[in-house]
């Protein structure tokens, strides 16, 4: 992980990242102006696959996901 990238959690199921997520190729990335990473994991990247690819905004965030 680089020192722009958020280690935590998928921001959508809560799923924690581990340096093993880090080195492979299933999670997904969002980068902001401000040089701040996002990672989605492989599951919710999958799940939201035809939003990104019709280039629409993914859908918002369950706070339960975020609380856990």
């Amino acid at each position: 992980m680089d020192a722009t990238s958020i280690p935590g959690a998928c921001p959508r199921c809560a799923r924690p990242r581990t340096a093993a997520d880090a080195r492979g190729l299933e999670w997904s990335s969002e980068h902001f102006a401000d040089g701040t990473v996002v990672h989605t994991c492989g599951d919710c990247t999958r799940e939201q696959l035809w939003r990104i690819e019709a280039l629409l905004a993914p859908e918002p965030v369950h706070a339960d996901a975020r609380a856990a």
